[in-house]
């Protein structure tokens, strides 16, 4: 028994021992740089709670150097907390639903003494109620110390500040601001104040009225949607660049500020694209020229020039090499109308049957590649400036296959499968928007293959390019664009440009168009729409003047072979004596299945013009009729 109680006496010892041990705060004493390694795994929010804890916990959160705010906080208590702080931010992110200029205005100060990595402000507010107003503006303080910053503020008033250096600035995103105050924007990002600035986005903005850019440290400006602003300068860059970029930046300018064009309209004929019109359009948006000013990425109405310039350069120097057109050989394109490629490409093989090579620029998916196509050698190149990422060529090669089996049946010679090098040596680009520039610069490049016997003996450097080159290749593109579009002399100058509005439409995946304006092929270009399946309303006056009023329609119907469903309106004038009858103009319809015949009689009898439509339906399964006793018939 003895025994027995010294064992219960032991193990109450040790019971209580533990007990001790249990109550302590092990985690409390951990030093401060090991909380804060507990805390960052947190959001803000819970972090900031842990303050309730003890009084040693009270302050810890505050060490953080990255806060993260998913709302809104009380902006005195705010300020006070960053004043409190000593740890430099290397992220402070304050989101809120809506805010007020003077909330703002209360802590930013504090903020800019603490910041010196990312300072990221997003409202949710529209801020369309917001007086901007000297003391209704956010004014924004000097961040000396930040790398990045991003304000959106939903239209917020913003005043920049008239002092200071944002000595550590690289990336500046502002996005939904009213600018206010005598401060402009521009002498704040220019390199006296913004020395390492290398990115400037600015997006949905009013008040900036003038923008002068004075940076030598800038490489990429982003400009969308600047409401009121007039007049862009950007000095540094145009000192750079050459005459003809210079030349082509003031002519965008001046348009583009007058609000007199939104882009140019280049025209061009069968011979150069193997187009099926004798004549067709396309469009270059300032937008796209704005891109090759900055060297992002090209939007294809770039390549198609510089294609058409390597067009009219091989010509004059009786080169042995065929260009297709890049917008037919897009990705999207073979994907939407196979049969339409296969036929083009096909055109094309008996074309440039003497050719030695036959090129293109290619766009699988968001990135340009160069094509070459020797058809002597049976060997198809891929000049691909990112050939680290995996690509699908299988559709590209079904094409090329299909169009070069079916040229080589059509003229009787025997046929040899094509050998497709995807991954042939080219120059690389980094991570970089820059693949239509290497794209033109290797179609360049490839005029090297006209003087090998086989590929193996073409080599292209596999080095990133230099500036200058990418330089060189906007020059020439922008030259082209301003002697041969630009100019009346050019000859790719569209006559009609600057009096009427040119349409070009392709849409490959279009199906119903309701055309109600009047169509003349001078003006209106339709690229690719071949699965087009509904046309309508077109109208037809049935008594009048001359067949001329109705020759806009007659033509329209010319463009289309075959539809599924058309739609026709038959238009009597309320008198008709002292009219000719003009149906006898219409002499074929397309192909159809479907006819919506809207017939606005005003009182007259319309059998002889509904019938005349009907003879012409020859494959017609339904008919929908319909009348309407009304007109606005001037």
């Amino acid at each position: 028994m003895e025994h027995n109680s010294s064992g219960a006496a032991k193990r109450s010892n040790l019971s209580s021992g533990d007990d001790d041990v249990a109550g302590e705060d092990r985690i409390s004493a951990l030093p401060d740089d090991i909380l804060v390694l507990i805390l960052i795994r947190l959001c803000t929010s819970e972090a900031a709670q842990t303050s309730v804890l003890s009084r040693r916990w009270r302050c810890v959160w505050a060490l953080l150097p990255a806060l993260w705010f998913h709302f809104a906080p009380e902006p005195h208590r705010f300020r006070d907390f960053l004043t409190a702080g000593e740890v430099p931010l290397s992220d402070l992110s304050v989101e809120y639903d809506d805010a007020d200029p003077e909330s703002l205005s209360v802590w930013l100060p504090a903020a800019a003494r603490r910041v010196s990595g990312e300072l990221a402000l997003l409202t949710d507010g529209d801020g369309e109620e917001v007086a901007v107003r000297e003391e209704g503006a956010v004014k924004l303080p000097c961040f000396e110390k930040a790398t990045n910053i991003t304000l959106w503020l939903g239209h917020l008033g913003l005043a920049m500040p008239p002092a200071g250096v944002f000595a550590r600035l690289i990336s500046l995103y502002l996005k939904g601001v009213r600018f206010h105050g005598p401060c402009e924007l521009g002498d704040v990002v220019s390199s006296p104040r913004c020395p390492c600035l290398d990115r400037l986005t600015i997006s949905d903005t009013r008040g900036l009225d003038n923008l002068t850019v004075d940076s030598k440290s800038l490489v990429l400006m982003k400009l969308t949607r600047l409401v009121g602003l007039r007049r862009l300068v950007v000095p540094y860059l145009l000192d750079v660049a050459g005459l003809a970029t210079s030349t082509l930046h003031n002519h965008y300018m001046n348009l583009s500020m007058a609000k007199k064009k939104k882009g140019l309209v280049a025209a061009f004929k069968r011979q150069h694209f193997l187009r099926s019109a004798d004549s067709e359009f396309f469009y270059v948006g300032f937008s796209d020229v704005y891109e090759l000013f900055n060297f992002d990425a090209l939007d294809v109405s770039i390549l198609r020039c510089y294609t058409l310039s390597m067009i009219k350069e091989a010509r004059a120097k009786s080169f042995s090499v065929g260009f297709l057109d890049p917008e037919v050989m897009t990705l999207s394109t073979i994907c939407d109308d196979k049969s339409y490629v296969v036929d083009y490409v096909t055109r094309a093989f008996g074309k440039y049957a003497k050719k030695k090579c036959i090129m293109f620029a290619h766009n699988p998916e968001n990135h340009w590649i160069l094509i070459a196509i020797v058809p002597e050698w049976h060997k198809v190149l891929f000049l691909d400036s990112y050939r680290s990422s995996p690509r699908n060529h299988a559709m590209l090669k079904d094409v090329i296959d299909e169009a070069f089996l079916s040229y080589c049946s059509a003229y009787g010679m025997p046929h040899k499968k094509l050998t497709y090098v995807t991954k042939f040596p080219c120059h690389q680009q980094g991570c970089t928007q820059e693949c239509g520039f290497y794209t033109a610069h290797h179609m360049r490049l490839a005029l090297g293959l006209l003087n090998v016997e086989r590929a193996e003996q073409f080599e292209v450097l596999t080095t990133s390019l230099k500036r200058p080159v990418l330089e060189d290749i906007r020059e020439q593109i922008s030259w082209f664009i301003m002697s041969e579009i630009v100019d009346k002399n050019g000859e790719f100058y569209c006559k009609r440009q600057s009096t009427s509005a040119v349409a070009n439409i392709t849409a490959p995946r279009l199906h119903f168009l309701e055309w109600s304006d009047a169509y003349r092929p001078s003006f209106v270009q339709f690229g690719n729409i071949a699965r087009l399946r509904h046309l309508g309303n077109l109208h037809f006056l049935v008594y009048g003047d001359d067949f001329v009023c109705n020759l806009a329609s007659l033509m329209l119907l010319q463009r289309f072979k075959v539809i599924d469903c058309l739609m026709i309106t038959l238009l009597y004038p309320p008198e008709i004596d002292d009219y000719q009858y003009l149906m006898d103009a219409m002499t074929v319809l397309p192909e159809f299945t479907i006819l919506h015949l809207v017939v606005i009689a005003n009182g007259h009898a319309f059998g002889a013009s509904s019938f005349h439509v009907l003879r012409m339906c020859t494959s017609i399964r339904k008919l929908v009729l319909k009348f309407s006793a009304h007109s606005n018939f001037e």
